[in-house]
C-alpha cells in the first residue's frame, strides 16, 4: 500500500469525529420552510429546495399553514443538511423562515403516575 494511502487510512480511522471521511450512515433532516409565496404545486417546491439546497428533498411535502410547508432533505451526514439548511436561508427571496419540523416524533409516553 503506498505511503497517502496509508495515511489517508490511519487519517479516516482515528478522526472520525471531525467529518472527515464519510460515515455512511445517511440523515433525513426534516424542516418546515415559510415562503413568500404559496406553492400549489407542492412537488415543484420540492425540487426548487433540492435545487437550491444541494441535496435531494423527499416528494411528499406537507402544508401545515397558508406559506408553511414541512419537508424531508435527505443528506449523507448532518454537516450536509446543515450546508443545505443554511444555503436556503440565504434566499430571503423565496423563502421566509426555516425551522426544525418537530412536529413528527415518536409516541407520547405515558406519565409516571398512569404506571402506578
Amino acid at each position: 500500500m503506498p505511503l497517502p494511502t496509508r495515511r489517508l487510512l490511519l487519517f479516516c480511522l482515528v478522526l472520525p469525529m471531525l467529518g472527515a471521511c464519510a460515515s455512511g450512515k445517511p440523515v433525513e433532516w426534516r424542516l418546515q420552510v415559510r415562503t413568500t409565496d404559496e406553492w400549489a404545486d407542492l412537488q415543484q417546491l420540492a425540487e426548487r429546495v433540492a435545487q437550491i439546497g444541494g441535496v435531494p428533498v423527499k416528494p411528499e411535502v406537507d402544508p401545515i399553514a397558508p406559506r408553511w410547508y414541512a419537508l424531508t432533505l435527505q443528506c449523507e451526514d448532518r454537516g450536509a443538511c446543515k450546508r443545505a439548511t443554511m444555503r436556503l436561508a440565504a434566499q430571503p427571496a423565496l423563502f421566509v423562515e426555516l425551522r426544525p419540523d418537530r412536529t413528527r416524533q415518536g409516541p407520547a409516553r405515558p406519565p409516571e403516575n398512569l404506571a402506578q
